[in-house]
């Protein structure tokens, strides 16, 4: 998708949103928008909404975390594993595997 259409989605899933503040297909999407224009604070924001709305949607869960981790927020990252743990113990593994291997991966670069 070229970037003025990518734009144009943005800016008509931001109205969407407006008008529907807790549909979360909409703020899941619109927050993948953002992290693919490399805005993960934006991203991480409309993450959390999803995740306030609906806490059991692991995907989103989830992808909160992957988000955190691509803002470079570990801290964050270790914190929505500690949430994610009391809701879900596997998808909790999950997330552990993609922080360590994320720390590895940083470490590793310097």
């Amino acid at each position: 998708m070229g970037q003025k259409k990518f734009k144009a989605a943005i800016v008509a899933l931001e109205r969407a949103a407006q008008i529907e503040p807790k549909n979360v297909e909409t703020l899941f999407i619109l927050s993948f928008a953002y992290a693919k224009q490399n805005r993960y604070r934006e991203a991480i924001a409309e993450m959390q909404k999803v995740v306030r709305v609906n806490p059991k949607y692991e995907q989103a869960q989830l992808f909160l975390c992957d988000f955190y981790l691509l803002a470079k927020e570990k801290q964050s990252a270790l914190a929505q594993y500690e949430a994610v743990k009391l809701l879900n113990p596997l998808l909790a593994q999950k997330l552990y595997t993609a922080i360590y291997a994320n720390l590895l991966i940083s470490a590793a670069e310097k």
